[in-house]
């Protein structure tokens, strides 16, 4: 374990950090701060997404509380890259981060190419200068290595390229930021586009995603969220098929000249992606796509939240449905939801609302029927027409036609309908009747026993209401089941299974550390237990006892060193032991003392 190792800087990435302590310690060779860090010296410096972090968090000091998790997240572009993928790769692509294999993994988030990801490091002038008066050293920025963040958040300027690594480079090295290759660069973006305002909101953007991961979402909910946005902005009919010509039109015309940089800082060149994520893509798309296409569309959304007028009228009983004669529709919010009020000049008004979480745009309301409805209601109770052949011929249901006859004080023939009715001499029978079931189930309540009689009960309903509601059975109270947390037989199964795991990676040799990663990486989800251990407490005592320390592990593959040596016909020497085990030059008493328990020489039985 690693006596010294740099504070991290505000929004420093893992690389500069590892680089940072390559410098800090004056290490001989990049191999040997490889050595110190990770315990192996095959390691690939990576300026993304750096591997064998599980490795990496079991050698930093214990208070500076770097979990894998903590160094994926908080460190690398891990949030960005992961912004718009379903849960499930992001958790294959994190354990991969902790301690799999990260081949294929640029491909899986769709990121093969490799003019799609950064492959030079970027700093800002003014963020440099900053940092020298502040921490007396310069960094690497996380936000600064974001593809697609042209411009520096905070500041407005455009990103320059270090020349870091260099192509022929050693990729073992990772290599400090310094006075000297941040002192001038390749600017990344066109020198007329400083200070930009869409470079500059978009680099903001990227950062959002980057700092604040969005929910865990499939691509088919997001390909559905963008669909509906270009049906409300007119750009896509209902069925889904995709004005293309206008969408890229529109598309261009926002972003203006910012576009084609922040297309070729991820290699593209075209338009075709548009479609691809609105039809549920069959591959990951670049994480800048999806924030280019929702900065579009929600700035649509805010000017436009029901597309461009005119819009139709709706009125069934006009001449012109469906027409577009709305010129005007007036807005509100109603709880997270935009509300649009559209009426024609005929007086026929319909409402919509948009959901702005989910960006769903709901059925047309009808709000007022116009002067249209009126006449020819009139007509229909004149004619003495039925209420729900007249509901039919209005276009409403009977309920809309009773309260619009009420409301114009209309002397219909269904009026009456409205008056409760007598109760016939019939009543009796069935008032007995219903008593008699009460009897006879005494333990069901009125829902029971209107499924035992339901024509009897619906009589009453109808012709003997107060009397039915008078004599039902008393409303029974409702016992709350406790409902045992399933936490407690959960925390027992996970104590075995830990139990179990622990020694198997034991067993194993080379010899492995028992570490919570370890484990977490032989269960069928690698994250769960993580996320969930302070829910399981006698499981996380059972981990502290059974996971191994630094010294522990060194004294595990100290007696596996040995043995090994030992069956080779090897003479057992302090630094061939060192050598095998993989010891560092700093270990605690216990290991020295193991060494030397290794090369004593053994007392023979009398």
């Amino acid at each position: 374990m690693l006596v010294y190792f740099p504070e991290p800087y505000r929004d420093e990435l893992l690389y500069s950090l590892l680089a940072r302590y390559h410098r800090h310690v004056g290490s001989s060779s990049p191999k040997q701060t490889l050595d110190d860090l990770f315990g192996c010296r095959g390691v690939i410096a990576r300026l993304d997404l750096q591997g064998s972090l599980g490795h990496l968090s079991t050698h930093l000091p214990p208070g500076w509380g770097m979990s894998p998790e903590r160094l994926a997240v908080d460190y690398t572009l891990f949030p960005y890259y992961l912004a718009f993928q379903p849960a499930g790769i992001r958790g294959r692509v994190l354990g991969a981060l902790i301690g799999g294999s990260l081949a294929g993994l640029h491909l899986l988030l769709g990121l093969a190419s490799a003019a799609s990801r950064i492959r030079q490091l970027r700093f800002c002038p003014v963020c440099v200068l900053e940092m020298e008066n502040t921490h007396g050293e310069p960094y690497w920025r996380r936000t600064h290595q974001l593809p697609g963040a042209l411009l520096c958040p905070d500041h407005g300027v455009i990103l320059r390229s270090s020349g870091i690594p260099s192509a022929l480079g050693n990729r073992h090295a990772f290599i400090a930021a310094t006075s000297a290759n941040c002192d001038c660069g390749r600017e990344v973006a066109p020198t007329s586009l400083e200070n930009d305002e869409t470079l500059l909101s978009v680099a903001r953007a990227c950062r959002q995603a980057l700092e604040f991961m969005p929910q865990a979402r499939n691509r088919e909910t997001w390909a559905t969220w963008y669909r509906n946005g270009l049906i409300r902005a007119g750009l896509s009919s209902s069925s889904g098929r995709v004005k293309l010509n206008e969408l890229e039109e529109r598309f261009r015309d926002h972003f203006g000249l910012a576009l084609q940089p922040l297309l070729a800082d991820v290699g593209l060149a075209d338009m075709s992606w548009l479609v691809a994520l609105t039809q549920r893509p069959s591959r990951a798309l670049h994480p800048l796509l999806n924030i280019l296409l929702q900065k579009f569309l929600k700035g649509l959304v805010s000017d436009e939240p029901f597309g461009t007028g005119p819009w139709p009228c709706l009125n069934p009983l006009s001449g012109h449905q469906g027409e577009l004669l709305v010129e005007r529709v007036a807005t509100h919010r109603n709880r997270g939801r935009i509300v649009g009020v559209f009426e024609c000049a005929c007086g026929y008004a319909y409402a919509r609302n948009v959901d702005q979480s989910s960006g769903t745009l709901s059925r047309p309301r009808p709000l007022r029927f116009g002067a249209e409805f009126d006449r020819q209601i009139r007509q229909l109770v004149d004619d003495q027409i039925g209420i729900r052949q007249a509901a039919r011929w209005l276009h409403v249901d009977p309920r809309t036609v009773r309260l619009h006859a009420a409301k114009l004080n209309l002397n219909a023939i269904w009026a009456a309908a409205s008056v409760s009715m007598p109760v016939v001499c019939d009543s009796g029978g069935r008032r007995k009747a219903w008593m008699d079931l009460q009897q006879k189930y005494p333990n069901l309540g009125r829902n029971a026993l209107s499924k035992l009689e339901p024509a009897l009960f619906m009589w009453l309903y109808r012709h003997d209401k107060e009397w039915l509601v008078t004599n039902q059975p008393a409303a029974k109270v409702s016992r709350r089941v406790r409902v045992v947390s399933p936490w407690a037989s959960l925390d027992l199964e996970w104590m075995q299974r830990v139990a179990d795991l622990a020694e198997e990676i034991r067993q194993e040799l080379p010899p492995r550390k028992v570490t919570l990663a370890e484990i977490c990486r032989r269960t069928a989800d690698p994250i769960w237990l993580s996320s969930h251990l302070r829910r399981l407490p006698n499981t996380a005592v059972l981990l502290g006892r059974l996971r191994d320390t630094t010294a522990s592990f060194q004294v595990r593959r100290v007696a596996w060193a040995a043995h090994e040596l030992e069956n080779a016909g090897q003479c057992l020497a302090v630094w061939r032991i060192r050598r095998k085990a993989g010891l560092s030059r700093q270990v605690a008493m216990e290991v020295k003392a193991a060494l030397e328990l290794a090369v004593s020489p053994r007392v023979p039985l009398p």
